[in-house]
């Protein structure tokens, strides 16, 4: 007879029956930021080797993405929801209908990707991802009603453990929310391998053209869809301004991202202050085309004022692009050496940092070198080891509390 003490060593050391919620990746967010985090988590999952098993938690109201990656160890599972995440406010049942799901499945621990289904209660221990807090940082702007987010963020308090993008966003959350900085880890995402140095300079060319980019250029990328203030999109576009004054004329100014009402906003803005001219906006980019916009690009800026992590300027640094960013947040975790941070925040000055790296062939060169050798540090097998780690970290404090 095994006694009880026997069988909950053998449970203990048994390897990790895990659940990961991938329905981002069956909603419009699969190509924002928390989709790309989740599929490439995957994928560095999946090329790990390792014991644990994974439970793949989709809607089947619809068929699950095509191109998850494959995996022995990985295990379609099937909830059913008459909702997509990416509603508004329907979700707000998931952190009820998901400790029944989590019942059936019975994993040993649970990983939540989007706060939208935080757990109201836990029948085992939940993991949940929260890149940021950009709500509670500027609650003017993005909080609106308040009510959603603040049953979400209390829900969220009460996980048993946090995975975050950056030690900036792990000390907003603890300052923010009030949990315990030993509940919250972090776990660095990277970039596609995808985004790096192009041998073919000429194919570059050829790509970026399709979309009306005429080299020379200065670029940015970022969503035009949804009017978003932290981005100071308004501020490069003053800031070029200056430039071209400056006799730059001749580079065009590239925004990059899809379009929606907040371009048509920026456009009307622009056309009321005589700013127009040289201002390119792409519209939609295939990802299979960004690493060559980013290559051809003689510089890349972003003006953004608050990151939780910042994955464009990393994409523009792992390409070799002179990158221009400010020392706030957590771009000084990210970017480190391999950027110009700027700690004046006015047009005149974000126009002098550019004419510096257009003009100075050896402040480029350095600022490639530096960037690519910062960009080396982040890696997706990296994010997924700490991810796991944080899982092994939870379960063990979980089981601390029951038998303490």
């Amino acid at each position: 007879m095994v006694g009880p003490s026997n069988a909950r060593r053998e449970k203990e050391n048994r390897p990790l029956r895990i659940s990961l919620d991938i329905r981002p990746l069956q909603a419009r967010s699969r190509y924002q930021g928390i989709g790309v985090y989740c599929q490439n988590l995957l994928k560095a999952l999946a090329r790990m080797d390792g014991e644990e098993t994974l439970l793949l938690v989709h809607n089947r109201r619809s068929a699950p993405p095509s191109d998850l990656p494959r995996s022995p160890r990985f295990t379609l599972w099937p909830v059913w929801r008459p909702y997509d995440i990416g509603q508004r406010f329907l979700p707000l049942l998931d952190p009820v209908w998901t400790p029944f799901d989590l019942f059936r499945a019975r994993p040993d621990v649970h990983h939540v990707i989007s706060i939208h289904s935080a757990c109201l209660w836990r029948p085992c221990p939940v993991v949940l991802t929260i890149p940021d807090v950009i709500p509670l940082v500027f609650p003017d702007q993005y909080l609106q009603s308040g009510m959603k987010h603040r049953l979400l963020y209390a829900l969220a308090r009460r996980t048993d453990h946090v995975v975050t993008l950056s030690e900036y966003s792990r000390r907003d959350i603890h300052r923010l929310l009030n949990i315990p900085l030993e509940r919250i880890t972090v776990t660095p995402a990277a970039v596609d391998p995808s985004f790096r140095p192009l041998d073919d300079p000429a194919e570059s060319e050829r790509v970026v053209r399709r979309y009306g980019v005429v080299p020379p250029y200065v670029l940015y990328v970022g969503g035009f869809t949804v009017r978003d203030p932290r981005k100071r999109v308004l501020l490069l576009l003053e800031a070029y301004q200056v430039l071209r004054k400056r006799g730059f004329e001749r580079y065009q100014l590239v925004l990059a991202g899809k379009e929606g009402p907040y371009s048509d906003l920026l456009k009307a803005q622009m056309n009321e202050r005589g700013w127009s001219a040289g201002v390119l906006f792409t519209d939609y980019v295939a990802d299979a085309d960004l690493p060559h916009l980013y290559n051809s690009a003689s510089c890349f800026v972003f003006p953004s004022v608050y990151e939780g992590f910042g994955l464009p300027p990393l994409e523009a640094i792992s390409c070799g692009t002179p990158t221009i960013a400010y020392r706030n947040s957590s771009l000084p975790e990210v970017l480190g050496e391999g950027a110009i941070l700027l700690d004046r925040e006015g047009p005149a000055e974000l126009a002098e940092a550019m004419e510096a790296v257009l003009t100075r062939s050896d402040l480029a060169q350095e600022l490639r070198e530096k960037g690519l050798a910062q960009a080396r540090k982040f890696t997706w097998e990296g994010c997924a080891a700490r991810t796991l780690e944080a899982y092994r970290s939870c379960l063990r404090q979980r089981r601390s509390q029951f038998q303490g």
